[in-house]
């Protein structure tokens, strides 16, 4: 489950250019424009923010719970 490494990855990619190409939608590229803009628009780069740390946050909780129902190791009740 390294969804969340690999969103953070490729917004820190577009956030200093080398990520996917501007007319393509990604958070970094967003978070850039925000920063580049921040006194006139600040709450582009707090709701780009936002979102990205609960896109991360949602797959890490969402790979925490499927590798705690699937894993056998970590069966509750259990002998470990």
């Amino acid at each position: 489950m390294d969804i969340p490494i690999m969103i953070t990855f490729e917004a820190g990619l577009s956030f200093l250019g080398l990520g996917v190409p501007p007319p393509n939608p990604s958070w970094g590229h967003v978070l850039r424009v925000g920063y580049l803009n921040v006194r006139a628009a600040p709450h582009i780069v707090v709701y780009g923010g936002i979102a990205l740390i609960l896109a991360t946050l949602g797959f890490t909780l969402l790979g925490e719970r499927l590798r705690d129902v699937f894993d056998p190791k970590l069966q509750r009740g259990g002998e470990i």
